[in-house]
């Protein structure tokens, strides 16, 4: 039980940019990557703008914060794992915004060292493949 509080834990500071990834972004101007807030979604800071949250376009990862079944927020914690190494370790980061969601955030294409997070997500089996829309379920 420890251990998935001290997850938790760690999964919600990631939320609320406490976690600083600190990855320059190119293509968004000055911005950075600060964190990663799931295996979807990332907070940047641009200069001028403040925070915002990015929802990474091409994909879709297990839930965290609303799971339909225990396995799902494994999953979503697995994903999001994945993604902070895959940012934390790029040399390169580009971000290419277009666009808002049905939640404010900004709806963002990802590239780490000119590869499309999305496609390092999906062959990693981290999440699926999505371009709007109604989503599976990730549980049995």
């Amino acid at each position: 039980m420890a251990v998935l509080v001290l997850v938790g834990a760690a999964v919600i500071g990631a939320r609320d940019g406490l976690g600083y990834l600190g990855a320059k972004v190119s293509g968004g101007g000055a911005c950075r990557v600060t964190s990663v807030v799931d295996g979807d979604t990332v907070r940047v800071y641009c200069p001028g703008r403040g925070f915002d949250s990015a929802r990474l376009t091409g994909f879709d990862t297990p839930e965290v914060f609303s799971p339909s079944c225990p396995g799902e927020w494994w999953a979503g914690t697995r994903a999001t794992w994945a993604l902070q190494r895959l940012v934390w370790s790029a040399d390169e980061v580009k971000i290419v915004f277009h666009g808002r969601d049905r939640y404010d955030r900004r709806l963002a294409a990802l590239f780490l060292d000119g590869t499309a997070v999305s496609r390092l997500m999906i062959d990693a089996g981290h999440a699926r493949a999505y371009g709007g829309g109604r989503r599976e379920g990730w549980c049995g």
